[in-house]
């Protein structure tokens, strides 16, 4: 990373650069790889579609891992958000009571002349926080599809334009200063603070936040296609489908098993410190795995994350007495990858010389 790269060349501040090869356990194709750098190129926001658990939230966390020493900003979207939630929170209430302290001593007289500046109640959330952010920084809007069908379209001056006005303080000329709000916002650049002030010719009547002249963050937004997105928005977007790899006999076939391979046996060590996988369990596991993805499923077909559970679960010491099976035995822990009791039922019967049923 390098602060001196030409911002309208590198939108983001940061050469393309990633790659997707273990970082934060995450292996990335070759397409998945180039649609990244695309829109690190470009300064667009990367929209992610895929199954769940397939690993799109992932991905956020392997760009941040190797691209922005791990600066990651997470905003999980709840079907009751607006654009303003990830914007800003204003704190009312707390600024009222502050102005309704009358004694003059001198803890009383500081919260007075703390209710005289609005900036002091102003706290960033995440899109706002990625804003103002002077360095090179992710953002992951997480599951935007939960979300109201005018959120995405609610979005669209923010992501394009990086600025955004507060409108609980008015900018009257010279009445406000701004360095307490500064020492209170500690990651606020300079630049983003000049942009809010009001010049004597502005007519502004609120104070705008204008993160235009610092590094663009990298925009990683998710979606499991539960409703659809408005065309203005995927305009906007260099848009990547995570599709399951393809497990059959040919080279790429191949390939895209030795990659799920990695992945499993990365994840199993960095989310539950489980490093000493038996070989001929995790294969047997695998092609078994590679037998459900092939089946028809009443619920939700197992990916990735589930594959990632059942190793685990394999291995794990606190299953030791349940997991003292031969290489060759039938395997157990198999439902926790099914959501469906039906499916349940239909897969022990198929696989019932490979899974353990009772």
């Amino acid at each position: 990373m390098t602060t001196e790269l030409d911002l309208k060349r590198y939108p983001h501040g940061l050469l393309p650069l990633f790659q997707g090869e273990g970082s934060h356990g995450y292996y990335a194709d070759s397409k998945l790889q180039k649609a990244v750098n695309l829109a690190i190129v470009l300064g667009r926001p990367l929209l992610v579609r895929g199954e769940p658990g397939i690993g799109k939230t992932a991905l956020a966390r392997a760009i941040a891992a190797e691209l922005t020493d791990n600066r990651l900003i997470e905003w999980r979207i709840k079907s009751s958000d607006r654009v303003r939630d990830g914007l800003y929170q204003y704190d009312t209430i707390r600024r009222l009571i502050d102005a309704q302290v009358k004694a003059p001593d001198s803890t009383n007289s500081t919260s007075v002349q703390n209710a005289a500046n609005p900036y002091n109640y102003v706290r960033f959330m995440y899109l706002g926080k990625a804003i103002i952010d002077p360095r090179p920084v992710v953002l992951l809007i997480d599951e935007i599809d939960k979300a109201d069908l005018d959120f995405p379209n609610d979005l669209l001056r923010e992501l394009d334009d990086l600025w955004f006005e507060i409108y609980e303080v008015p900018l009257p000329v010279g009445e406000y200063k701004l360095e307490a709000f500064a020492d209170q916002q500690k990651t606020m650049s300079e630049d983003v603070l000049l942009a809010a002030a009001r010049q004597a010719n502005d007519p502004g009547e609120f104070a705008i936040i204008n993160g235009q002249r610092k590094p663009r963050p990298i925009i990683v937004i998710t979606s499991n296609d539960e409703k659809p997105l408005p065309q203005a928005f995927l305009r906007r977007c260099i848009t990547h489908t995570i599709d399951f790899p393809t497990l059959d006999d040919s080279p790429q076939g191949e390939a895209n098993r030795e990659r799920l391979r990695k992945i499993v046996i990365a994840n199993a060590k960095r989310q539950f410190n489980i490093d000493a996988l038996r070989p001929q369990i995790l294969e047997r596991a695998l092609k078994i795995f590679e037998k459900l993805r092939e089946m028809q499923y009443a619920g939700k077909k197992p990916a990735t994350a589930e594959l990632i559970e059942w190793v685990v679960a394999l291995h794990h010491p606190s299953f030791e007495a349940l997991n003292q099976f031969a290489d060759d035995a039938q395997l157990p822990h198999w439902p926790m990858m099914l959501k469906d009791d039906a499916d349940i039922h239909k897969i022990g019967e198929a696989l019932s010389d490979e899974l353990e049923t009772t």
